[in-house]
């Protein structure tokens, strides 16, 4: 009933008496669970649709890692929108990906890890790197060296194309590796990328190793 009458602040009101006291969180954990789920499904319908999803962000935050763990599973999982598009799940991936990297890094210690990438799917692994490349934040980028390892040419390279748009020095490095890659293409794309990125960190590796 909050949600459709729009007062996300009573909302928040009701949350932090429920959340800041660790013995009523336990006593109301499967109740605020589905709080936490309801309003995670609401955040990607209004993503969804194009409608305003900025306002949820902050009730989400007051969940810490309860909704960081949630909107990573169905961000993750989530391979076709509404209308069985692709660039619909796409969408999702992307905004939850750059409000995940707005999050303490604390809230996300559960969701990041090398682990997460052992006997997952394909396409799993390929969502992962989206959400984290959506992230930009080069204190959590260092995940991606694994799927940067992994024998999937087109895993790898999205690796890459997720590294192009980022501008610190822990994905310039990842690039650096990218540059031994056993497939002469995708040696060339990093290189390439490495040259279009601009900054200076991709600067200082080029002038080491390919500057003539």
């Amino acid at each position: 009933a909050f949600l459709k009458t729009g007062k996300t602040a009573l909302i928040a009101d009701v949350i932090k008496v429920y959340t800041n006291n660790e013995n009523i969180t336990q006593e109301y954990s499967a109740v605020l669970d589905a709080v936490a789920e309801r309003l995670v499904d609401e955040f990607i319908r209004r993503i969804e649709l194009g409608l305003d999803w900025a306002t949820l962000v902050e009730l989400l935050i007051l969940f810490r890692n309860k909704a960081v763990k949630l909107m990573f599973e169905k961000a993750l999982f989530q391979s076709r929108g509404p209308s069985g598009k692709y660039f619909e799940a796409y969408l999702v991936r992307r905004t939850i990906g750059r409000v995940l990297g707005a999050m303490p890094k604390e809230y996300l210690s559960g969701i990041l890890s090398e682990e997460r990438f052992s006997n997952a799917s394909r396409d799993e692994i390929s969502n992962t790197i989206e959400i984290i490349g959506a992230m930009d934040n080069e204190n959590l980028v260092n995940i991606l060296e694994v799927p940067l390892g992994h024998p999937d040419f087109m895993i790898r390279r999205k690796v890459i194309f997720n590294l192009s748009k980022m501008k610190g020095r822990n994905s310039a490095q990842l690039l650096k590796i990218a540059l031994q890659d056993p497939d002469e293409k995708l040696r060339n794309v990093a290189l390439d990328t490495l040259k279009n990125r601009k900054d200076e960190f991709a600067k200082q590796i080029l002038a080491v190793d390919y500057e003539k």
